[in-house]
C-alpha cells in the first residue's frame, strides 16, 4: 500500500511539473503571451491540475481541513519562484492560491483562487471549484 501512495503522489508532482514545464518550454507546446489574459491562462492550468489531489484528499479524509500542500498526496507548496509566469501555488484547506509573478502585464495582486466543495448525495460525490481572486474580476478566465 506505501507503494502505491509514494507512486500516486509522484504521479501527481509530475502532473503539477509537467503542466509548468509545458507552458514555459521552448519548442512547440509554448507560446509567448501577449495580454495578461493570455499569461493567466499558466495560472488556469495550474489550478485545474491541482484539483484531482484536492478531490482525493477529500475522499480520503471526508473532509478539506486535511488538504494542504505537502499531505496527503496534495503537491508541496511553491512559493516565491522568480521564473516563469506563476510566482506561488499554496493549498490549504484545499483552497488552491496561485498568484503570478509581475510579468506579461500581470501584477501580484492578478490571482486565482479556486475554493472547492463538496456534496454527497446517493453515495456519489459532487465536487465544484468556485474561481475567484484579482484575475477573475479583471475577467481572465471568461
Amino acid at each position: 500500500m506505501a507503494i502505491l501512495k509514494s507512486s500516486f503522489k509522484q504521479a501527481t508532482v509530475f502532473s503539477v511539473v509537467l503542466l509548468s514545464t509545458l507552458s514555459a518550454s521552448a519548442g512547440w507546446f509554448s507560446r509567448t503571451p501577449t495580454t495578461p489574459k493570455e499569461a493567466f491562462q499558466d495560472l488556469v492550468a495550474a489550478g485545474e491540475a491541482l484539483k484531482c489531489p484536492v478531490r482525493c484528499c477529500y475522499k480520503k479524509t471526508h473532509s478539506f481541513a486535511e488538504c494542504d500542500g505537502g499531505k496527503n498526496n496534495i503537491p508541496e507548496n511553491v512559493t516565491n519562484n522568480t521564473t516563469g509566469i506563476i510566482n506561488t501555488i499554496r493549498v490549504k484547506s484545499g483552497v488552491i492560491y496561485i498568484s503570478p509573478n509581475q510579468t506579461y502585464g500581470l501584477v501580484k495582486s492578478d490571482t486565482y483562487v479556486l475554493t472547492p466543495s463538496a456534496t454527497t448525495k446517493d453515495d456519489k460525490i459532487t465536487f465544484n471549484f468556485a474561481e475567484s481572486g484579482g484575475g477573475v474580476a479583471k475577467g481572465y478566465t471568461e
